[in-house]
């Protein structure tokens, strides 16, 4: 498997799945959860990344912050600015690797690592179904999932000695079959939090739902909330 899998993976048919599955209903209690945990008043700027079709960034955006995406895929940043353009809000989308992130400094990130980005004080909010002890003790080799007539079905196999998950995804839609590899180097828990403190960082809290359940063993969610400390 090419080691830049990502940069082919997200277009098409996997685009197309994710905006079936991902509904305004879990999109607005989202940006509620994040609202509330980032700390930052309404006219801050906040960094989204990745920011996929935007669907957080616009939706902050309407309810008064800045807000800046970034993204890989090309095709998500174009659906995003036609998207703002259509609901008539002002959002900065920027199609770019996340490892190149603006200057800022930003007020709150979510999403993804950023503390170059970030002002002091700023909170940062990691969403991830990928923690170790998320994913582990719920994997299954094969599954299938289908949302608005597209069937996608995956096969796992985890490297214990790399701690690296390996997925095969066969996308179909109308009998059309569209096969995509992937990998995910996972890490613990408490191994994010060593690196987000060797960032720069301190931990606020970790939950398992919007809810604010505290984050648990097994939980298939991991909202971890941070702020940089220097």
């Amino acid at each position: 498997m090419s080691a830049h899998w990502y940069q082919t993976f997200f277009h098409g048919i996997a685009l197309d799945l994710w905006r079936k599955a991902m509904t305004p209903e879990t999109t607005r209690a989202e940006v509620d959860f994040l609202a509330s945990d980032l700390a930052v008043p309404r006219g801050a700027h906040l960094l989204d990344v990745p920011c996929g079709n935007g669907r957080h960034a616009i939706e902050f955006a309407e309810r008064g912050w800045r807000v800046t995406g970034v993204d890989l895929a090309a095709e998500s940043i174009d659906e995003a600015r036609a998207e703002a353009g259509r609901r008539g809000v002002a959002v900065e989308f920027i199609h770019a690797d996340m490892r190149k992130l603006p200057a800022g400094p930003f007020d709150g990130a979510y999403c993804a690592a950023v503390a170059g980005a970030l002002r002091k004080g700023a909170r940062f909010v990691l969403d991830t179904g990928h923690a170790a002890e998320s994913l582990l003790l719920n994997l299954k080799a094969e599954a299938s999932y289908e949302f608005g007539g597209i069937k996608m079905e995956i096969r796992n196999e985890y490297d214990p000695l790399e701690s690296v998950l390996h997925t095969e995804f066969v996308f179909t839609r109308d009998g059309v079959a569209d096969r995509r590899q992937a990998e995910a180097r996972l890490y613990t828990v408490g191994e994010m939090g060593r690196m987000l403190r060797r960032a720069g960082f301190r931990r606020v809290a970790a939950y398992s739902s919007l809810d604010r359940e505290p984050y648990r063993l097994g939980a298939p969610r991991l909202l971890l909330v941070s702020e940089l400390s220097h």
